[in-house]
């Protein structure tokens, strides 16, 4: 199954990416804010556009590590519409540190989007790893 979001150049991005474990331990992987799209061409060839990352991020990207042995894990990807008036510097780490995992591991990443009334869902994908 697959369906065509209608992005627009002027809307502005927030892609995260996420461990869906069970509750309430879902962790985030990698959260950024404040991502505008770039379009390279245009509709009629066929053009794509890029996000132009410049905000801090609200998560820094730690790459995928479920222990040796387990099953695979599945790792998903969301792109929202950021809510215009958000906040970048509220929600990123003071002096851009990286989250350690005991912060991931007890953040609450759906009482967050319901906080920061992140827009619908407008794409998604995920891997599997393990």
């Amino acid at each position: 199954m697959s369906s065509q979001a209608n992005i627009s150049p002027k809307q502005t991005l927030n892609p995260r990416l996420r461990y869906p474990s069970p509750p309430p331990q879902r962790q985030p992987t990698w959260s950024l804010s404040d991502s505008p799209l770039d379009p390279i061409g245009s509709e009629t060839d066929g053009g794509s556009s890029i996000l132009e990352l410049t905000a801090p991020f609200v998560a820094n990207y730690i790459g995928p590590a479920p222990p040796p042995g387990s099953s695979p894990h599945r790792y998903v990807f969301f792109l929202y519409e950021q809510p215009d008036g958000f906040n970048e510097q509220k929600y990123a780490p003071r002096n851009g540190q990286n989250l350690g995992n005991m912060h991931r591991m007890r953040y609450d990443l759906d009482a967050w989007e319901e906080e920061v009334k992140l827009g619908p869902v407008l794409a998604m994908n995920y891997f599997m790893s393990n």
